[in-house]
């Protein structure tokens, strides 16, 4: 059996500032559930191997939103043990 192991992945540049803004606009939504929306979408958030390429994305049951495409190359990996 393989040992389980624990790895950060880097995201794509302004990934982040992307996510910090869908978070704002969920709280100018909604406040009362913007937390929980948050957090929802940040379960969904998926990724997908394409020959030497890594696609992100986030899905709802009607609609998909590519998030960030890397190749092999672009990608910062830390395993922790």
């Amino acid at each position: 059996m393989t040992p389980l192991v624990h790895a950060r992945v880097e995201t794509a540049p302004n990934f982040l500032n992307n996510l910090e803004f869908a978070r704002l606009f969920f709280i100018e939504q909604d406040a009362d559930s913007a937390t929980e929306r948050f957090l929802k979408l940040k379960v969904e958030l998926r990724e997908y191997i394409v020959n030497r390429h890594v696609v992100l994305y986030a899905h709802s049951e009607v609609e998909v939103v590519l998030l960030a495409l890397k190749q092999q190359r672009q990608l910062t990996y830390l395993a922790e043990g």
